[in-house]
């Protein structure tokens, strides 16, 4: 009995951990590519959810609606980037503030970037509610994002600003539930149907694609973390691919696996 109390317990608790779908993972309001990222479950649709823009006084500036789905990166969580203009031109702050608003109206993020003040919303579908402080960007390229091992946006925190990742999970952020290992992209360890080895590597890496890939052409990309593509195959499945990183600086790449030009799955990999 107490063994199946205990696993209604964790399904529970899964089943809530899903029940928030999607949240706000990263924001960009200083960088050449201004906007914000949002992550969840894979396939969640995101159409006719807004970003409600506030000024400092807590009124609306703007209201821009989303759309598009959440799109599969190897696990059952994934992120999308959307490019959006994230400061007033009207206000003198460095920063802004926005809520995260679901189809039904429900607000479910209101933060407050950059040196911002805590704004409170006098209207719109925030109204009365406080926006976190998730504190400023401070480089261009250094974007404010959501670190940690989780679900759902209870299980993460605010970093310092780090190397943007626009359209990826965060550098130091895993997707996992407590009854599976959902990782985003994981340096730790590949999917069952792909083996990237040595990870960490020094020079040589073998990328083995498994019998459980999408039969059919597939192409593997080695690119950087701004997406330019530095290596490129195109290949089957149960295929092995060999790239030589020695002429690349230590640091971290990504292994993508796409087929018919959309994403299979992709994880990180470490030139040390």
């Amino acid at each position: 009995m107490k063994n199946v109390c205990t696993l209604l317990l964790l399904w529970a608790f899964s089943a809530s951990s899903w029940a928030q779908s999607y949240f706000i993972n990263e924001v960009d309001y200083l960088g050449g590519r201004q906007g914000l990222e949002i992550a969840g479950s894979d396939g969640t649709d995101l159409s006719n959810a807004s970003l409600v823009f506030y000024k400092v006084d807590g009124t609306i500036y703007k209201i821009d609606y989303l759309n598009g789905t959440i799109p599969t990166l190897g696990g059952q969580n994934g992120t999308v980037w959307y490019d959006v203009a994230m400061t007033d031109p009207g206000e003198a702050t460095d920063g802004g503030s926005v809520a995260l608003v679901d189809q039904s109206g429900q607000v479910i993020n209101f933060i407050t970037y950059g040196l911002s003040v805590g704004v409170t919303a006098v209207e719109g579908a925030a109204v009365g509610q406080t926006a976190e402080l998730i504190g400023p960007q401070l480089l261009p390229d250094a974007t404010l994002q959501l670190i940690g091992r989780g679900l759902t946006y209870a299980d993460f925190i605010w970093s310092l600003p780090g190397l943007g990742t626009p359209g990826l999970p965060n550098l130091d952020q895993t997707f996992s539930g407590l009854l599976a290992g959902l990782s985003g992209i994981s340096p730790e360890r590949t999917s069952a149907s792909v083996q990237i080895w040595p990870n960490p590597t020094q020079g040589q890496v073998r990328v083995e694609l498994g019998q459980h890939q999408s039969a059919g052409r597939l192409e593997v990309q080695l690119t950087d973390l701004s997406g330019r593509v530095l290596q490129r195959a195109v290949t089957h499945p149960a295929s092995v691919i060999e790239w030589s990183l020695a002429q690349l600086p230590k640091g971290m790449y990504i292994v993508r696996i796409q087929q018919d030009e959309k994403l299979v799955e992709q994880h990180k990999l470490v030139k040390s």
